[in-house]
């Protein structure tokens, strides 16, 4: 989900932090907030959350889509909402409105 969001930042002149050996989770997690703060920070979350939320939406279509096909309306909404209030992100009401989480 992450590299799919970053997609609309491809055209930008961006500054990449430098990599200084710290460790995974530590670099990935400084670095991380360095590159955001350190170019144009609006533009950027903007851009990312709405791939998210797009690409969120693109999967309530599809899931919709397909269960209507398969097992008819009433079906296809039932599989909405257990996706729209999908725990797995341990936040409800889930996908479709947790979607822009792709930038914490």
């Amino acid at each position: 989900m992450k590299l799919l969001a970053s997609f609309p930042l491809l055209g930008f002149l961006l500054h990449a932090p430098a990599d200084q050996n710290r460790g995974f989770k530590v670099e990935t997690n400084l670095s991380g907030e360095e590159f955001v703060y350190k170019n144009d920070t609006d533009r950027i979350l903007f851009r990312t959350r709405m791939a998210a939320a797009v690409l969120s939406l693109l999967l309530a279509l599809l899931v919709f889509g397909m269960a209507r096909e398969t097992l008819g309306t009433g079906a296809a909404f039932l599989a909405l909402a257990l996706l729209a209030f999908d725990r797995h992100d341990a936040c409800v009401p889930g996908r479709c409105a947790l979607g822009s989480k792709s930038t914490r």
